[in-house]
């Protein structure tokens, strides 16, 4: 196709020349990615072009041949001074081009869950519809209806991007079904509970559509943080030729992104890994939690556990802590080693991790009010009897605790999160940390949510970006650390978590 021919979709951006070649099936674009002649171009692909949002006349790459007006990637050579350098590059790459590579289309995205996530994620699709039109439509979905007509509403303000609302009881599988059908996916994005993990699977699974969650399941009565449960669902989604991607969060999601990269480009060998969540945002209140309360003390009052030398050790909560100097002005601050279900996948997919650990900042206040509620018996996981009828305490008191949706206007301060990394590259030792910093009042002035909210929407955002464009679409059930995590890491930047790699001496 002539460049002549295309049009850019933002008029910021002229390109001076673009290469959009077309593969006559998808079969073809697969068998060339696994190509020992790919790999050996891979590198200076990435180095020499850019991607960017184009309007193509195409075909679908589905069974369906009509012709179609259709959003497409293509990559752009960057410097048009070095004409050896372009002309090399032209050579190496002229029969491979991003859109058709991997079946790219307009997809729709049924989000399931309207709390403080599900907002953050249907306003950073809405971007992307507007922008790129990857995706088609968008569907927001909750118990309660009223959630999502004002995320909806938000949308259209700050957008201006119209989406449509549901209401659906996610632990019911045949209700799932019926919305499924209805509103014709071709994903899923689970932001509802970890307790609902499965039967959002199941009805997937049922209903032909992929899936994406930001945590893993938990069950109702255990505080057990374990992937198992789901990578038990592998078989079936790769017979049904489904991607269910897991923990497409921050941690766990960007988390196992920064190792993966970090092993790509930075590391031969990670041997200690060390995941550092810090919340330095001040939201002014007696005591409440950035995300759903029932989650957040659950985790928090659960055992530590770390991995050493191929085996888990077990601590009492937070019972270890250090100090940890974290960039851009936040300081000193103490962390406390904590349990985080990332660990259990990174050290199964990332081999010769040695030691593996996760640190949380909390405030003396936070800590001080979990010991007395916990004290009085109000952190119980298990039902008593109240009344004449049974309740269980922390959703009680999940009732009662602030909504982490009405934080946001509240919020001051910053997040940092990031990978401290220790191994070796070329054969001496070397340590990386990968991180990002991100600020609570410029989240909340861009999508009305504290950053805690945006750190795990937009990954679960980024996450079904790749599904859509097909970079990260492969029957079965995955973690973020198995994909390549290049286009990932470029949308980081491109959607508002940008990120730093920094060596320590």
């Amino acid at each position: 196709m002539r460049s002549e021919k295309v049009s850019a979709l933002s008029a910021a951006w002229q390109p001076d020349r673009v290469a959009l070649i077309e593969f006559a099936s998808k079969q073809r674009i697969e068998d060339w990615l696994s190509s020992e002649e790919y790999r050996a171009i891979e590198g200076l692909r990435l180095s020499s072009v850019r991607p960017a949002p184009l309007l193509s006349k195409a075909n679908r790459p589905d069974e369906d041949r009509r012709p179609v007006t259709r959003v497409l990637t293509a990559e752009v050579f960057r410097d048009h001074k070095n004409k050896r350098q372009n002309r090399f590059a032209v050579k190496a790459w002229a029969f491979f081009i991003q859109p058709y590579m991997r079946g790219v289309r307009m997809a729709k995205i049924l989000i399931i869950g309207a709390g403080g996530v599900g907002g953050v994620v249907a306003h950073k699709c809405a971007q992307v519809a507007k922008e790129a039109g990857i995706f088609e439509w968008i569907t927001l979905a909750s118990r309660t209806l009223s959630r999502c007509t004002d995320v909806a509403r938000s949308v259209k303000a700050r957008v201006g991007v119209d989406i449509d609302t549901a209401q659906v009881d996610a632990n019911n599988v045949s209700e799932l079904c019926q919305l499924i059908r209805q509103v014709k996916p071709d994903l899923v994005c689970n932001l509802a509970l970890p307790y609902q993990d499965l039967p959002i699977m199941d009805a997937c699974l049922k209903c032909g559509v992929h899936y994406l969650d930001t945590a893993n399941y938990e069950p109702l009565d255990t505080a057990k943080f374990e992937y198992k449960w789901q990578w038990a669902y592998a078989d079936r989604f790769r017979e049904a030729g489904l991607t269910a991607l897991l923990g497409s969060g921050f941690d766990p999601g960007v988390t196992n992104v920064f190792a993966a990269w970090a092993l790509k480009h930075e590391l031969d060998e990670i041997h200690v890994l060390d995941i550092i969540d810090c919340n330095a945002g001040d939201h002014g209140q007696p005591f409440a939690t950035n995300f759903n309360p029932e989650i957040n003390i659950r985790e928090v009052t659960a055992p530590g556990r770390y991995w050493e030398r191929d085996e888990w050790v077990e601590t009492d909560p937070l019972a270890w802590s250090m100090n940890y100097d974290f960039p851009d002005g936040i300081g000193s601050r103490k962390c406390y080693l904590m349990y985080h279900e990332e660990l259990e996948s990174l050290v199964r997919n990332l081999k010769g991790i040695r030691r593996a650990r996760f640190w949380m900042t909390f405030s003396d206040n936070y800590l001080n009010h979990l010991k007395v509620l916990g004290n009085v018996g109000m952190t119980r996981i298990d039902p008593v009897r109240f009344q004449g009828q049974e309740i269980v305490p922390i959703q009680f008191l999940s009732a009662l605790l602030p909504a982490p949706s009405s934080l946001g206007p509240l919020t001051k301060g910053k997040t940092c999160i990031g990978d401290v990394m220790r191994g070796i590259k070329d054969g001496r030792k070397k340590t990386v940390y990968v991180y990002n910093i991100c600020d609570h009042e410029a989240c909340y002035a861009e999508v009305g949510s504290q950053a805690i909210s945006y750190t795990t929407g937009v990954p679960a955002m980024i996450g079904a970006k790749m599904i859509a464009e097909g970079a990260w679409r492969k029957p079965g059930v995955w973690n973020m650390e198995q994909f390549d995590p290049d286009p990932f890491m470029a949308d980081l930047n491109v959607y508002g978590l940008p990120w730093q790699c920094v060596e320590v001496k």
